[in-house]
């Protein structure tokens, strides 16, 4: 198996890219889920508002009532279905943006420890020249003396 070798910025930027989309999918899912949430809260006002007409009715009046009523009942359950699947889907996009979140962390935490490092040996070598500076300076006092 070939070893690949990638910077970790590259591999940082794309984790980034990753979690940013993962993102954008759980906004994207939040948001079908309150138009489900809406659109079945209306169908349910519908349903609450359809009443038999008052006075002396009809038995076809009654049956178009009863039909609308069996009508409205069949929405809202398929729009309560529609909710369910919306949320189903809101929580899978936020455990997929939550794993995003995690991998691109890491590789943050791991730029930041490189970083960190490479500060600490860059103020030791400076440390070490100076005193290398100094030393030349004034001269070097060896044990001859």
């Amino acid at each position: 198996m070939k070893a690949y070798r990638f910077s970790l910025h590259t591999v940082l930027r794309i984790r980034g890219l990753e979690e940013r989309l993962a993102r954008e999918r759980l906004v994207v899912a939040s948001r079908a889920v309150h138009q489900a949430e809406d659109t079945h809260r209306a169908r349910e006002v519908v349903l609450a508002q359809l009443v038999a007409p008052p006075g002396v009715v009809t038995m076809n009046e009654l049956h178009w009532v009863a039909d609308q009523a069996a009508r409205q009942a069949e929405r809202i359950l398929s729009s309560r279905q529609a909710l369910i699947d919306a949320a189903l889907a809101r929580d899978e996009a936020r455990r997929a943006w939550y794993a995003a979140r995690q991998r691109a962390s890491v590789l943050e935490r791991l730029q930041a420890q490189g970083l960190a490092r490479w500060k600490e040996e860059v103020q030791r070598k400076m440390g070490l020249e100076l005193d290398d500076l100094t030393n030349a300076r004034h001269g070097y006092v060896g044990a001859s003396q």
